[in-house]
């Protein structure tokens, strides 16, 4: 038995650094993909809850109600194609309809593009050259953007940046959209003239129902990858501290021959206390969790403030529906 521990301790001393050094490496991997895939998820709900306060404005100054699936689906696809429009080259969106005026640019000519209208939503102009088998069974821009969506905008040149290069890697856009069609499942279900939904569960299925965002690594969870990178710099230091035990035990039985294992127990021991450190620094300056719950809080809010106001205008476009059939009813007595 006492070889048995003497061979493993001498095997260990050989691997023990290096696998100290693997662990912070694979831990830094896990850290860096769960912070990117958190922060992308975090800017695109950031960029919805935006546009819903600047959809409220704009209700209010025309006056006109939506049916809160088709409010949704428009803000949440129009964020969809501004939040990777710096992805693709040859696209102008004008998400601003008083901005129509401004449309044509120096050395563009109208004869190479196309310009889809949909009401006030947003205004596409692309070359003919690109993607125009889209546009004929597209039948309106936004089911442009959705059709580009299902074909990963392959035939559009993307301009390379690392985080153009990550959220192809990742799938980045396929788990946006997938947040998009979450809500939108639960939010055809929901008229005005019905009870107030639960916007904190309709958001909470919307993000934590996602493949794209909930996964890490193949089969490591965003949970259980918070449980381990939690406690991670803790692993990487027993090790270390294990290596002592080791040198130790290696130096007592080679006859209290000191040299034979001293080097390696305070080796592991500072590698690991010091790459444990360092790794909790990093982990604990990437507030990820908290970076979650305000997305869900966020995604929450913006389906909650497009049905108070939506209902608003709808209960007074009631009300005064209601007040001219009163008018009308006397006169139709008297006739």
């Amino acid at each position: 038995m006492n070889s048995f521990i003497f061979w493993y301790s001498q095997a260990a001393e050989s691997f023990l650094i290096p696998l100290i050094i693997l662990i912070f490496l694979i831990g830094l991997m896990i850290l860096f993909k769960r912070h990117f895939l958190v922060k992308r998820e975090h800017s695109f709900i950031s960029l919805i809850h935006q546009r819903t306060h600047e959809h409220v404005d704009r209700q209010y100054s025309r006056g006109k109600v939506d049916a809160y699936y088709d409010v949704i689906r428009n803000i949440f696809q129009k964020s969809f194609d501004e939040f990777f429009r710096s992805k693709f080259m040859g696209i102008n969106l004008e998400l601003d309809p008083e901005k129509k005026s401004r449309r044509k640019k120096k050395g563009t000519d109208p004869a190479k593009s196309i310009v889809a209208k949909n009401q006030d939503l947003v205004t596409v102009r692309f070359d003919k050259s690109v993607g125009i088998e889209l546009i004929k069974t597209a039948r309106s821009p936004i089911d442009f953007i959705v059709l580009l969506t299902e074909k990963k905008r392959q035939k559009f040149p993307t301009k390379f940046s690392l985080n153009n290069f990550l959220d192809k890697r990742y799938h980045i856009d396929d788990g946006i959209q997938k947040i998009i069609d979450n809500t939108l499942s639960q939010a055809m279900y929901y008229h005005y003239d019905h009870s107030k939904p639960n916007f904190l569960n309709i958001a909470g299925y919307s993000i934590s129902n996602n493949p794209f965002f909930k996964k890490v690594w193949l089969g490591l969870s965003t949970d259980i990858a918070d449980s381990l990178l939690r406690t991670w710099h803790e692993i990487i230091v027993m090790i270390g501290i294990l290596g002592t035990f080791i040198g130790f035990f290696i130096s007592f039985q080679s006859g209290g021959n000191l040299k034979l294992g001293v080097g390696v127990a305070i080796t592991s021991s500072i590698v690991g206390m010091s790459l444990g450190i360092i790794f909790m620094m990093i982990e604990k300056s990437t507030p990820d969790e908290d970076m979650s719950m305000n997305s869900l809080e966020m995604l929450s809010n913006s389906l909650e403030i497009i049905w108070n106001n939506s209902k608003a205008l709808f209960d007074r476009e009631s009300e005064m529906g209601r007040n001219v059939d009163a008018e009308e009813a006397p006169e139709s007595v008297v006739d």
